[in-house]
């Protein structure tokens, strides 16, 4: 079966978009979504270009040469790979730069955007503002520029963004990332890195709250290189599978709100019931819609607090005027003993 063919019902399930989100990343990652195709270039050639660039890199003097990082051991590998796929580290291909630390005062009401962790994650969020003059060109950010937010709350704060704003300035807790050689794909190496954001989570320091992932922890993050050639198509298939995830989403809160607004239609004019005849003819309009109204759990606790308020009413069963009336009820009482009142009173007063 196509993965495609269980999307709506996997959508309707608990945060099934979520989950359907992150089932389609890590597929992508171990090269499930497109064949393999033979005749491309195997990453192994890949792996020797990035440590050539390497090494003029460093003696050219534009980077120091960093200390080897470890092997990757049988036991980090996360998944099987397919034959023209390699593991490798992230570090291995990037060199990364923290943000500046701004202040408050470096804020000014008009000058060069501030990338806050905000800004990445949602388009809408305001930007402070800095002055361009005496920025340090490590503190710039470019179009096309690959960034990790490394800092925040877990679920909502990490993850890794390509920039397409405009010219901005970096603000602390964001990497502005720098590939060493071009093994990947800037939109390959984006969705490798945020399918493995779980990974990173689980090595975060800090508070439940707040959290951070070292530079560290990110250079060893290991993630698969599959050939160029396959990355672009993984990116195409990702590119159209989240675009029906949208889809999918959209409809599903169109869904939900004509749900809602039918539900409180017909469990209103439950409630408004005056009489055994208008709840019966009420009645029979909401089970009528049954299978549609109650396949939501709201919908049925909704169902349950209406048929409470229907019960104290006296609407569920019909009056006997052969029973003793409520009144007869009253008289029988138990008095209330007057030393009662007067404890009371004291407990009230003091």
């Amino acid at each position: 079966m196509k993965l495609t063919e269980g999307f709506n019902l996997l959508a309707t399930a608990p945060d099934g978009i979520k989950r359907l989100r992150e089932l389609i990343l890590s597929l992508a990652v171990q090269g499930k979504l497109v064949p393999q195709d033979p005749n491309d270039k195997p990453a192994s050639e890949l792996l020797k270009q990035i440590r050539a660039e390497k090494q003029r890199l460093v003696a050219e003097g534009k980077i120091k040469k960093d200390k080897e990082l470890s092997v990757i051991a049988p036991d980090e590998q996360p998944f099987k790979i397919p034959a023209t796929y390699e593991l490798i580290r992230l570090g291995t291909v990037l060199s990364m730069v923290n943000g500046r630390a701004f202040r408050s005062a470096d804020w000014i009401c008009e000058g060069i955007p501030i990338i806050r962790i905000q800004n990445l994650n949602n388009i809408d969020a305001p930007f402070n503002y800095c002055a361009r003059e005496g920025l340090d060109e490590r503190h710039l950010v470019r179009n096309g520029n690959l960034l990790i937010s490394w800092s925040g709350t877990p679920g909502t704060s990490f993850g890794a963004f390509i920039w397409n704003r405009g010219e901005a300035a970096l603000n602390q807790h964001i990497f502005r990332c720098e590939q060493i050689g071009s093994a990947y794909a800037p939109e390959f190496l984006k969705l490798a890195i945020n399918s493995q954001l779980n990974v990173l989570i689980s090595q975060a320091q800090g508070g439940v709250g707040l959290q951070h992932v070292t530079k560290g922890t990110l250079e060893s993050l290991v993630l698969p290189l599959p050939p160029l050639a396959e990355q672009s198509r993984i990116v195409a298939k990702v590119e159209e599978l989240m675009a029906l995830c949208d889809a999918l989403e959209a409809r599903g809160q169109l869904e939900a709100e004509q749900h809602a607004r039918l539900t409180a239609t017909l469990f209103d004019a439950l409630a408004a019931s005056e009489s055994a005849q208008q709840l019966q003819e009420n009645w029979a309009r909401l089970a009528a819609s049954f299978d549609l109204v109650l396949d939501r759990p709201q919908a049925v606790d909704a169902l349950e607090q209406t048929i409470l308020q229907l019960a104290v009413r006296g609407l569920l069963v019909p009056q006997d005027p052969a029973d003793e009336p409520a009144s007869e009820l009253l008289k029988c009482r138990i008095p209330f003993p007057s030393r009662f009142g007067t404890l009371l009173n004291q407990r009230g007063s003091s």
